[in-house]
C-alpha cells in the first residue's frame, strides 16, 4: 500500500472531529507538537487496521515533511506527556485506612 493513501480513506466530517476528541480523552495535549502526528496515526490505524504502524508513521511524515524517526519520536514525547483528561473516581476507595 502506498504510504499516503493510508492517510487518504474515506473518512467522515464526524470522525474527522472524533479523532482529535478521543486524543485529548486520552490525555494527549493538543498543544503539543506530536498531537497533529498522533491523531493522523490513530486515523489511519481505524481506517487501515491492517497497516504495520511502521507504514503508518512513514505516510504520517510523508504528509508533514517530515523524517519518519521524527514522527515516531513526538508521538512518543506526546505520550508521555499525556494525563488522563478525567481521572477515575473510584480511584483508592478500596484502600481501608485502620
Amino acid at each position: 500500500m502506498n504510504n499516503i493513501s493510508v492517510l487518504n480513506q474515506n473518512t467522515s466530517a464526524a470522525d474527522n472531529r472524533a479523532i482529535p476528541d478521543l486524543a485529548t480523552k486520552c490525555g494527549i495535549k493538543s498543544n503539543t507538537k506530536g498531537f497533529d502526528y498522533f491523531t493522523d496515526a490513530l486515523a489511519a490505524c481505524i481506517a487501515a487496521p491492517s497497516v504495520p504502524l511502521v507504514e503508518i508513521y512513514a505516510a504520517v511524515a510523508q504528509k508533514h515533511g517530515v523524517p519518519a524517526k521524527a514522527v515516531m519520536r513526538e508521538i512518543s514525547h506526546a505520550v508521555s506527556l499525556s494525563s488522563p483528561s478525567k481521572p477515575s473516581s473510584h480511584v483508592g476507595t478500596h484502600i481501608r485506612t485502620e
